[in-house]
């Protein structure tokens, strides 16, 4: 997005002599964080337009976290990501609204959800490939948060139902990333 201001950054902050994986791990690192920034300096303002703000940074909290975890699709370019991002934050309240109208439906996405993660996760990308001890202690982090998010799903539903949705939602959406991720990866 930014790339010449970016390369002049991550020349500025990195220690004197750094090699070129270093430059390109800073590289990387500040163009993720500054289109980070940008796609929620979009979202959140929508979000709060729509009146699904709370919704969408609960969504949003489900999400990144586990998708952080489990890995899964990358689109081809920054700005494809922002735009799917976009896409994906504006749908999502209409999804869980789906999810009001059969509240069941909520355990076969849990139960999908726990299985990708122990069949599937992570899935790697060429990017940022994953010795066995970090597959092993990104799967056990997705299923802390699948287990808390489920447990949280389930105790505010009669309360906050929305919120309940939201969760599910969150990690359902990732999982989606993530299958896709592996059938695209492992077909190329």
């Amino acid at each position: 997005m930014f790339t010449k201001q970016i390369d002049k950054i991550a020349r500025a902050i990195a220690p004197y002599g750094s090699s070129d994986t270093d430059m390109e791990l800073y590289i990387y690192s500040l163009n993720y964080l500054l289109s980070f920034l940008f796609t929620n300096s979009i979202i959140l303002p929508i979000s709060y337009f729509l009146g699904n703000f709370t919704i969408t940074v609960i969504w949003l909290i489900c999400y990144v976290s586990l998708r952080s975890q489990i890995g899964g699709y990358h689109a081809k370019s920054t700005f494809t990501c922002t735009l799917l991002s976009i896409l994906f934050c504006v749908l999502a309240p209409y999804c869980y609204k789906l999810l009001a109208l059969y509240p069941y439906f909520s355990f076969i996405i849990i139960a999908i959800c726990f299985g990708t993660v122990l069949l599937i996760c992570p899935v790697e990308h060429a990017n940022h490939p994953l010795n066995q001890a970090q597959k092993a202690t990104s799967q056990k982090h997705a299923l802390i948060l699948l287990f808390a998010g489920s447990v949280l799903e389930l105790f505010l539903y009669p309360f906050q139902p929305n919120i309940s949705y939201s969760i599910i939602s969150g990690h359902f959406f990732a999982v989606i990333l993530c299958i896709i991720g592996y059938i695209n990866y492992n077909n190329d």
